[in-house]
């Protein structure tokens, strides 16, 4: 009986969240946010204050590193846009440092036996991810 609640209450809430998460992986965008009935256009932005429109914010999207072509993930947001009604999408290209990598090397110049020299170096380069984060728009007017 305990294995049949956990069942019930843990294992198929987390299956069926994980099943979600990968079909919108393979999409490759998640959404989240609000849905209208979907529009034949949608106005693109690449900043917030050239929108002369008074608006709210109905949802928000990210792109993770993997796409191929900027202009292919651009007709993408745009197309996730139309499905979801929106009439605007502010999209930004952001770069994220997600960790570093450490490069030591050095060298050993055998010389005499009372001057052997080692000279030493190393280096620091940041890791970072590009992705495209879209916040989608609904105009009140």
């Amino acid at each position: 009986m305990k294995t049949i609640n956990f069942i019930k209450g843990i294992a198929m809430p987390l299956f069926i969240l994980s099943v979600s998460v990968w079909v919108s992986k393979v999409k490759g965008q998640a959404y989240l946010g609000k849905s209208y009935t979907p529009t034949e256009k949608v106005d693109m932005y690449l900043e917030a204050e050239n929108i002369k429109r008074p608006y709210e914010v109905m949802g928000k999207s990210s792109v993770n590193q993997g796409f191929k072509s900027l202009q292919k993930t651009q007709d993408q947001v745009i197309k996730l846009g139309k499905s979801k009604g929106a009439d605007g999408v502010i999209v930004k290209l952001v770069e994220e440092v997600t960790g570093s990598q450490k490069n030591d090397f050095g060298s050993l110049n055998n010389g005499n036996k009372s001057s052997n020299t080692f000279s030493a170096s190393s280096s620091t380069m940041d890791v970072k991810v590009k992705k495209i984060e879209a916040v989608f728009i609904k105009y009140k007017d």
